[in-house]
C-alpha cells in the first residue's frame, strides 16, 4: 500500500513537471540576424508552446549591446527598457492564455506578433514569460535572450581622389575607380563598368574594397579601346540597405590622332597674294575636338601671331575651320596649324608659305655703275643695281648697239644678282670702239615689271672716235 502511494505520488510529480514546460521559439527575428525596419518598427514574432501552464505576460525588453554573438552588457541587469507586451489574435497578452493539457494532444502552441520601436544600434534583445503551473499555486518566469542590429542607415559612398571627374576624356586604356565609404554593418560591394549602355564587366567583393583598375579594358572577346563608358559603385550592408554613386559618364579613351589637312581655298605653299589677308583654311575629322590652333611666321622665323580656338566636343566629326590674318606688311610669311583632341592628342599640317606683295619691283643705278654718256678707254662695261622686290622672279641685264639697237647681250638671274661686268667682244657680235646703251629689267611673281633708264656708254681703245 505504501509503495502504491509512493509511487502515484511520484507519477503526479512527474506530470507536474512535465506538463509545467514552456516552449518558446522566436520566429523572427533570428539570433545575430540585421533588421531594416520601417522607421524603425521592428516585428517580433514568437510562438510560445505548453502543456499545463497558464501563461500570464511576455514581455519583450532591450538591454546593453550586442555585437557579432557577444552579449557585451548581460542580458538582464542594468537599465532595461521596455518594448512592447505581445499579442496574440484575441487581443492583449497580458491576458492569460491557457495551454492546459488535453489527452491525445502533444503541448498547445500560440503564435504571435509585437511590434515596437527599436533604437538603430547593436541590442540584447530578452523577453520575460510569466506563467503559472498546472497547479494553479506557481507563479514563475522564464527569460530567453537574443542579438539583433537595427540598420536603417544608407551606407554612405561616393567618389574618391584618383577617380576622374564626370565627362573626362582620356588617352588611355584603363579606367581607375576609388570611393569613400562609411557603413560599419558592411556586406558587400560592386564595381560596375559600362561601353556605349551595355555593362560588360561588374565585379563584387565581400570584403569592403574600396578601389578597382579596370585595365586592358575588354568584353572577354575582343579588346576594348575607344568608346563611351560609364560607371558606377553599389554597396549593401547586411540589413539590406543599398546606396549607388552617381553615374560618371563619357569616359572616352580616346587614342586616334585628329586629322587635319589644309582645305583647297587655303593658297599653295609658295604663292603670292597682292591682297593685304592670308586666308588658311583646314578641314578637320575629330569626334572629340578641343582646340585649334593657328600659327603665323615672319620670314625670319619669328612667330608674330598663335591665335587658339576653342570649343566644346559636341561639334560634328568632320568639319572646317577658317581664319584670315589681315593687317600684315609686304613679304614672305610661313603658317601652319595644329589641332588638339579632349584626350590630348594632336596633329599638325606641314607648313605653307606666302609671299604678301602689293608693289611693283624697285630697281635703280647703284655705286660704281657709270652716268649716262660716258667715254672710257678700256675694254668692259660694269653695270651695278640696288633691287626692292618681295616676290621676285628674275633679273635680265641687256647691251645694245648704240648705232642700229641691236642686241648684243642679253643675260637673265632667276637668283638676285644685281651686277654684271660685259666684255665688248665676248660674246660674239660686241666689239671695241663703239658705243653702247644698256639697262636692267626685274620682274615679280605676280607678272610686273620694271627697268632702269638706258645708259650710254663709249669705249675707245684706239682713239678713233
Amino acid at each position: 500500500m505504501v509503495i502504491a502511494v509512493i509511487f502515484f505520488l511520484l507519477i503526479m510529480v512527474m506530470n507536474v513537471f512535465a506538463f509545467s514546460r514552456i516552449s518558446f521559439k522566436i520566429n523572427n527575428p533570428k539570433n545575430d540576424s540585421f533588421i531594416k525596419g520601417n522607421n524603425n518598427l521592428v516585428n517580433f514574432n514568437v510562438t510560445v508552446s505548453g502543456n499545463n501552464v497558464t501563461i500570464i505576460n511576455v514581455t519583450f525588453y532591450y538591454n546593453g549591446t550586442y555585437s557579432n554573438g557577444t552579449f557585451e552588457n548581460g542580458t538582464t541587469g542594468g537599465s532595461n527598457t521596455q518594448l512592447c507586451i505581445g499579442q496574440n489574435a484575441t487581443g492583449s497578452f497580458n491576458t492569460t492564455l491557457d495551454l492546459n493539457y488535453e489527452t491525445g494532444q502533444d503541448f498547445k502552441r500560440d503564435t504571435f506578433n509585437c511590434t515596437s520601436f527599436l533604437p538603430v544600434g547593436n541590442w540584447t534583445i530578452y523577453s520575460i514569460v510569466y506563467s503559472i503551473n498546472g497547479s494553479g499555486d506557481n507563479s514563475s518566469s522564464s527569460n530567453f535572450t537574443f542579438g539583433v542590429v537595427v540598420d536603417n542607415l544608407t551606407p554612405s559612398i561616393g567618389f574618391a581622389g584618383g577617380t576622374e571627374n564626370n565627362n573626362t576624356i582620356i588617352n588611355r586604356t584603363w579606367i581607375f575607380i576609388n570611393v569613400s565609404v562609411v557603413e560599419k554593418n558592411f556586406n558587400n560591394i560592386s564595381f560596375a563598368i559600362a561601353l556605349d549602355g551595355v555593362v560588360f564587366n561588374e565585379t563584387n567583393y565581400s570584403t569592403l574594397t574600396t578601389n578597382v583598375n579596370f585595365s586592358k579594358l575588354s568584353d572577354g572577346i575582343t579588346f576594348l579601346t575607344d568608346g563611351n563608358y560609364t560607371y558606377n559603385v553599389t554597396i549593401t550592408d547586411m540589413a539590406g540597405n543599398v546606396n549607388t554613386t552617381e553615374t560618371r559618364l563619357l569616359i572616352l579613351l580616346d587614342t586616334t590622332f585628329p586629322k587635319v589637312s589644309y582645305h583647297p581655298q587655303t593658297a599653295l605653299s609658295g604663292a603670292v597674294n597682292n591682297a593685304s589677308w592670308i586666308l588658311v583654311k583646314v578641314d578637320i575629322t575629330e569626334n572629340n575636338f578641343a582646340n585649334i590652333t593657328y600659327f603665323l611666321y615672319d620670314n625670319n622665323g619669328n612667330l608674330i601671331n598663335e591665335t587658339i580656338e576653342k570649343t566644346n566636343h559636341n561639334i560634328s566629326s568632320t568639319f572646317t575651320k577658317t581664319i584670315n590674318f589681315t593687317n600684315i606688311n609686304e613679304g614672305l610669311y610661313f603658317y601652319n596649324v595644329t589641332v588638339y583632341d579632349e584626350a590630348g592628342n594632336k596633329n599638325s599640317t606641314e607648313t605653307r608659305n606666302l609671299t604678301f606683295d602689293i608693289s611693283p619691283p624697285v630697281v635703280i643705278y647703284a655705286g660704281s655703275t657709270e652716268v649716262n654718256n660716258t667715254f672710257f678707254n678700256r675694254k668692259w662695261i660694269f653695270i651695278n643695281v640696288s633691287v626692292i622686290e618681295v616676290s621676285f622672279q628674275n633679273i635680265t641685264f641687256a647691251i645694245y648697239h648704240n648705232v642700229n639697237g641691236s642686241l648684243i647681250n642679253q643675260t637673265t638671274y632667276t637668283s638676285i644678282i644685281t651686277s654684271i661686268n660685259f666684255t665688248p667682244g665676248n660674246p660674239p657680235g660686241a666689239e671695241l670702239n663703239f658705243s653702247y646703251l644698256y639697262n636692267v629689267t626685274v620682274s615679280d611673281k605676280l607678272g610686273r615689271i620694271n627697268t632702269t633708264g638706258t645708259r650710254n656708254i663709249t669705249l675707245d681703245t684706239l682713239g678713233q672716235l
